[in-house]
């Protein structure tokens, strides 16, 4: 037979386990509040396979209009920060809450050579915002 105490510990642990896995199950199927004010992401879209451009977007996150004009940018720097090649072009058009932009960067640094395979960071803003990407 089992003893009280150990039942009732083991009962309760059982329940708070269930409250627990429901609360986070809850909390997963919430779409997630937009960022108050000016906010950007940068996603990689697709697989990454070497000497093909990556295809990312920059998506707007916030709640207000970003103005993508002379100001914005975007680049490409390993994880220490060094800069590996950011263009010259890089002006778009203003970003609605909610809206992206496609861009391709053709796996090159500034000199035009292809990069050696490694791990980069694409960065665009401001506001800045930056996504990883695994050049094989």
């Amino acid at each position: 037979m089992i003893p009280r105490g150990l039942a009732a510990f083991a009962g309760a642990g059982a329940a708070s386990a269930l409250l627990l896995g429901a609360y986070l199950w809850w909390g997963t199927l919430q779409e997630p509040e937009p960022a108050l004010g000016p906010a950007l992401g940068v996603e990689v879209r697709g697989e990454v396979s070497g000497g093909s451009p990556v295809a990312f977007d920059v998506v707007n996150t916030g709640t207000v209009t970003l103005d993508l004009g002379a100001g914005f940018g975007w680049r490409v720097t390993d994880l220490s920060g060094v800069l590996i090649y950011g263009p010259v072009d890089a002006v778009l058009e203003d970003l609605e809450p909610g809206e992206s932009r496609g861009i391709t960067w053709a796996q090159v640094n500034h000199a035009g050579d292809r990069v050696p395979p490694g791990i980069y960071k694409i960065v665009a803003g401001p506001p800045e915002a930056a996504a990883t990407v695994v050049v094989p």
